[in-house]
């Protein structure tokens, strides 16, 4: 075997020794090894047997990522305890392979979220690659999406995420927003918070579509009305997003 060959099986055996009673499934991300463009391997391991592909492709689309291919492999031993790998080679937004040191974790993290149906799927997950985004800041602005829909906005959900993957700057600094009036551990900043608000009124000001200028600015209005959220509690936490 190749050092490449080597290396990735290593991994995978480490991944699977990960998984248990206590932890069915895990979620890897791995840069292929090698010379011409290579790809960015997501891999769901997992107990139980196959995953349908129905639910898997469209939670990496989702996330903004173009699906190449899809390596499955199942563990051979006690059938009682099978053990199953999901392998996709994904490219990124670009065109190119995901730099792991920044979106690792936040890819990793949003796929067993949403696996786990702890988060929403749909193209607003863009915002994890494209915006540098938690899925949890992801569900935040979701939340008020889904208001701003109760409200009868004229903006479909799916132009509104349209606008924000375009101003995916301005969508990570209403996130920040919403986090400086709301994070307990950042109680006090009023200056903090004043000094990204102007900074949103200064993109917005350089924003060219008037559509996506009154979109954005609907967010920020409703964040600043917003007096209390439950998104900070944590003891006895409730499975929904309350503003």
């Amino acid at each position: 075997k190749s050092a490449a060959d080597t290396y990735q099986a290593r991994f995978d055996v480490e991944q699977f020794e990960l998984l248990g009673p206590e932890r069915p499934y895990v979620v890897a991300l791995q840069n292929e090894q090698g010379p011409a463009e290579p790809l960015t391997r997501v891999k769901l391991y997992k107990t139980g047997g196959k995953a349908p592909l129905t639910e898997l492709l469209p939670l990496l689309e989702q996330l903004g990522l173009t699906v190449i291919e899809e390596v499955p492999t199942r563990l051979q031993g006690n059938p009682d305890e099978s053990r199953y790998l999901h392998d996709f080679g994904v490219l990124g937004p670009d065109g190119k392979r995901l730099d792991l040191t920044v979106y690792a974790d936040l890819v990793s993290a949003t796929v067993g979220a949403v696996w786990d149906g702890r988060a929403g799927s749909d193209w607003l997950n863009r915002l994890v690659v494209t915006g540098g985004l938690t899925w949890q800041q992801v569900t935040v602005l979701r939340a008020y999406r889904e208001y701003r829909q109760v409200l009868g906005a004229p903006f479909t959900s799916r132009y509104q995420n349209d606008c924000f993957v375009r101003n995916a700057p301005i969508a990570r600094k209403l996130v920040e927003l919403f986090e400086a009036r709301f994070d307990p551990a950042r109680a006090g900043e009023d200056a903090a918070e004043q000094a990204i608000v102007d900074a949103i009124t200064s993109d917005l000001d350089a924003v060219r579509s008037l559509d996506d200028d009154r979109i954005l600015r609907g967010y920020l209005g409703m964040i600043l009305a917003t007096v209390r959220t439950n998104a900070y509690v944590r003891e006895g936490r409730s499975e929904h997003l309350s503003l």
